[in-house]
């Protein structure tokens, strides 16, 4: 009698879960393959180790971007070499995204070419970043406020979705940092012990 019971009792604890996932609009395959119970709320009570699920989207995008820069220059070869082992120990789409969009993005443009990338001007601006070009040099415009605010901004959702935990935290607070002081007014042209000075 006892285990007729509980076996009752199972079922129709059963059917209720089957109930509130048609309800909440999960299909039948989500529940019968992987056992989830779709909750309206979102994915929240999901968990997926990010190595674990990410780690053959990287590998395939290893293999693409390795057979496509095969034949470019070296710094395309140095840029594989650092981009990818990078990607792969941090294993976390959000801080993977600002620890190698922001350093090698906006601050290898803004802050390290130099020069412009039109050939009329006759070389007056060779000795010039593109930071220190914007506006023609004057500080704390409205475009030079914006794209500090960015970065900034960027930082605090990489942060928020990662919870804050390092190392990611790390990373990304000494990528803002980088990026934020080299856009201080105090910064303007600037060379940190000759680093990026003329030659």
């Amino acid at each position: 009698k006892e285990g007729k019971l509980v076996k009752q009792e199972e079922e129709e604890e059963k059917s209720k879960k089957v109930k509130y996932v048609r309800e909440s609009g999960a299909n039948d395959r989500s529940e019968q393959e992987y056992g989830v119970v779709h909750v309206p709320r979102g994915l929240d009570h999901l968990y997926l180790d990010g190595f674990h699920f990410m780690a053959p989207r990287f590998i395939s995008l290893w293999h693409l971007c390795w057979n496509r820069l095969d034949n470019c220059s070296s710094r395309a070869f140095l840029c594989k070499l650092a981009f990818f082992p990078l990607l792969i120990l941090i294993h976390k789409i959000c801080c993977a995204w600002i620890c190698i969009f922001l350093p090698q993005v906006t601050y290898h443009f803004f802050h390290w070419k130099k020069g412009t990338p039109f050939a009329d001007d006759q070389g007056i601006y060779n000795g010039l970043t593109w930071w220190e070009q914007i506006d023609n040099g004057k500080q704390l415009t409205r475009n030079r406020k914006f794209l500090t605010v960015v970065p900034v901004v960027l930082y605090l959702i990489a942060s928020h979705t990662t919870d804050y935990q390092n190392p990611m935290l790390f990373f990304n607070t000494l990528a803002v940092f980088v990026l934020v002081v080299a856009k201080f007014p105090n910064m303007h042209k600037v060379r940190i012990f000759g680093i990026n000075g003329e030659h």
